[in-house]
This record gives structure tokens, C-alpha cells and sequence, in this order.
């Protein structure tokens, strides 16, 4: 019951949550603080929550390593035409 009403608060920190029913702002509430901690012990942070208020990082930068193939390459094997596949499983290129 708690987490449910957490979420139906819409969410506040978990100190801001236990300031709200210590200072008795929701009338006729059964939840007490000592359930919001055995919530938290039993279910973590919220997941929900965590990912609503977490920032996004800033990604890897793109670095361009092309390399000019040099004109006596291209003269004798102008009819080749190389393709290449990348895969990544897991974060991992091969």
C-alpha cells in the first residue's frame, strides 16, 4: 500500500513521502512511515521514479578514422566493391 500511494502522490523523494504522512497531510491514511521503509527494504527504489528523474549522459563521441585509399588501388581494382557487416552484442562490436 504504500508504494501504490507513493505512486499516486505523484512520486516526491522518499524524505519528502515520509514528511507528508509524518505531518499527517493525508487524512485517514494507514500508511506509516515504518511501511515506506520496509517497502523500500523489500522493493528498492522505484524504477519508475529513478528513470523519470535521472538525466541522460551524455554519449560517446563519434570519431571518423576514414582513410583515403591511395589512387594506384583504385586505378587497378576499380570493378571491387567491398561491403563490411558490424554486430553488436552486448555493447560489444566485432
Amino acid at each position: 500500500m504504500a508504494r501504490k500511494l507513493y505512486h499516486a502522490i505523484g512520486s516526491p523523494s522518499i524524505e519528502a513521502f515520509k514528511l507528508i504522512l509524518r505531518g499527517n497531510l493525508i487524512k485517514n491514511c494507514p500508511v506509516t512511515i515504518a511501511d515506506v521503509d520496509i517497502a523500500e527494504r523489500i522493493y528498492g527504489p522505484s524504477i519508475s521514479t529513478l528513470k523519470g528523474k535521472t538525466t541522460r549522459q551524455t554519449p560517446k563521441p563519434v570519431i571518423a578514422d576514414e582513410v583515403e585509399i591511395p589512387p594506384e588501388l583504385l586505378m587497378n581494382h576499380h570493378q571491387i566493391e567491398l561491403c563490411m557487416d558490424t554486430m553488436f552484442v552486448n555493447g560489444e562490436g566485432n
